[in-house]
């Protein structure tokens, strides 16, 4: 029912999809470089209420989602920090991660927050561009084109 790459984070990301209810399907939807956020929220959150529930974890347009239920004062708080962190981490590895998009398109299944070597790697076939954008020496923008195939 864990994710199969749990490896260190197994017992967290187990306590989370025991808080799932039934009906909204038990399973933590992204990739294992985001594990070590949600064993912290879920450290965090269970500190402050054993009971709290959690309805659903997923990536969406590149970012966690975390919806959860239960009487923690600062509970959104924390919750908003860690998606805050996971705009600026690697969905796949844990480093610094760019969001990245399929030929532009900023749509579900067509976004990935990914470092460069997670984005060089997945190159093979689609191309994608990555939103980050610098100013050039002219104080131009420029577009970078790192690379994605949908995994």
């Amino acid at each position: 029912m864990y994710p199969d790459d749990a490896g260190e984070y197994e017992a967290p990301l187990r306590r989370l999809l025991e808080r799932i209810p039934d009906g909204w399907g038990p399973w933590i939807s992204c990739g294992p470089g985001w594990y070590p956020i949600l064993a912290r929220i879920e450290e965090r959150l269970s500190d402050l209420d054993p009971d709290y529930g959690v309805n659903q974890i997923k990536e969406k347009f590149g970012t966690l989602r975390f919806y959860w239920e239960g009487d923690i004062l600062d509970g959104d708080a924390i919750v908003d920090e860690a998606e805050a962190e996971s705009a600026r981490t690697c969905e796949l590895c844990g480093s610094h991660g760019s969001l990245r998009t399929k030929a532009g398109w900023l749509a579900e299944d067509s976004v990935r927050r990914l470092c460069d070597d997670e984005g060089i790697q997945r190159s093979a076939n689609q191309e994608v561009t990555k939103q980050t954008r610098r100013p050039n020496a002219l104080g131009r923008y420029l577009k970078f084109r790192p690379y994605l195939t949908k995994s």
